[in-house]
């Protein structure tokens, strides 16, 4: 049997109106005819018409909220119990009714509700009847209960299938709301990514100014005009890289930037801080995908400016190469680390979460007094679909 959903309160309220209705109204219109001149039926006759128009009042009130009763009337004291008269189609309703209830709310399975409703049919014809029953009466009768039992189980299955596409479509619904979330969540990750790396990197060239700056003040007053111009040029950049970063819809200027370029200015703004850095990169510049420009340059910003704050070196290296057609990035500095520093946070965690995002592997440890971030993509990285 199949899994049809109850009735609501509602609609079993609406069957009993319904079913009322229909009895009450059946039987004036069969009290209205037998007063009229041009049908005089037996008190027998228009007893069977009031007990079938009754009948299939109480069929139709039940039919959802409890139709293995309405089944069980039809099937049991309507079709035994009735008096004696000549059955027609109007008699055969509530059996057929009962039939469809049965099936269409799967009370029953089809087979039972047929045999029983047959029976049913065959007992409400030849014990009504005191003659011979006519064979052509008895098999419209019979077709009218088998369409019935097959009209129910046909609605039964499209009710059970309705259902089950709810229930799918509600779970749809709920994963894509969970994928939307987790789109959310991560689109919020990448901002947070960039704008540690944008925003870190330009304040570190800016401490780093103003240190050099103050010491020269104290050595050589007129050089001080000359950093601090430095240090309002660099912190209109980092202004203009906050913009750049809230206004998503922009595209990145990286992204329309050769790898050449983009580290060259990287490594220019450093050392204009004083950094010392050695920029290898072959030329032509190596051929990349955006994502993976996007991820070399944010993870080397990142370990430049991590030599900046927690590293006694003055000069630093980036290396790229291309081994077998990938792409290797490498920055070392030779050191020494300052006394009490750990390069742990968030800098190293985001240079992690962009080399996953593009396949690629990379390593971060000490290289001898110094330190040395490694960075392998792979020669080939597909392109990700838009959603």
């Amino acid at each position: 049997m199949f899994d049809v959903p109850a009735p609501t309160r509602s609609q079993a309220i609406t069957d009993a109106v319904v079913g009322g209705a229909v009895g009450a109204l059946g039987c004036l219109a069969v009290w209205a005819l037998s007063e009229t001149r041009w049908w005089y039926p037996s008190d027998w006759t228009l007893r069977g018409y009031l007990w079938a128009v009754v009948a299939l009042g109480v069929v139709l009130a039940l039919r959802r909220a409890s139709p293995g009763v309405a089944a069980l009337l039809a099937f049991g004291p309507y079709a035994y119990l009735i008096p004696d008269f000549e059955p027609t189609l109007v008699h055969h309703l509530p059996v057929a009714l009962g039939a469809y209830a049965v099936v269409r709310t799967g009370a029953l399975r089809w087979y039972v509700a047929l045999g029983a409703a047959i029976l049913a049919t065959l007992l409400l014809f030849t014990y009504a009847m005191s003659f011979m029953p006519d064979p052509s009466e008895l098999a419209q009768l019979l077709a009218v209960t088998c369409f019935a039992v097959a009209l129910g189980q046909t609605m039964c299955r499209l009710e059970v299938t309705r259902a089950q596409l709810e229930q799918r479509n509600a779970e749809l619904v709920a994963l894509q709301g969970a994928e939307a979330e987790r789109a959310v969540t991560a689109e919020r990750n990448r901002i947070s990514r960039d704008l540690h790396d944008i925003v870190a990197h330009h304040v570190t060239a800016i401490v780093v100014r103003a240190q050099a700056a103050l010491h020269v003040s104290r050595s050589r007053p007129e050089k001080a005009p000359e950093a601090l111009e430095w240090i309002v040029s660099e912190g209109k950049d980092s202004l203009a890289a906050m913009r750049s970063m809230v206004s998503v819809l922009r595209a990145d200027q990286e992204a329309t930037e050769d790898l050449g370029t983009s580290l060259e200015r990287v490594a220019q703004r450093l050392r204009s801080g004083g950094l010392a850095i050695r920029l290898e990169v072959p030329q032509p510049s190596p051929e990349a995908t955006p994502a993976v420009r996007q991820a070399a340059l944010r993870i080397a910003q990142e370990a430049l400016t991590n030599v900046a704050l927690h590293s006694g070196a003055r000069e630093a290296s980036v290396e790229v190469t291309q081994p077998d057609g990938a792409l290797r990035l490498t920055i070392t500095d030779p050191g020494p680390r300052l006394p009490g520093e750990r390069r742990e946070g968030n800098g190293l965690r985001h240079m992690q979460e962009r080399a996953d995002g593009v396949r690629a592997r990379l390593s971060c440890g000490p290289h001898g007094p110094g330190w040395r971030v490694l960075a392998e993509f792979p020669a080939k990285f597909p392109e990700r679909r838009a959603p």
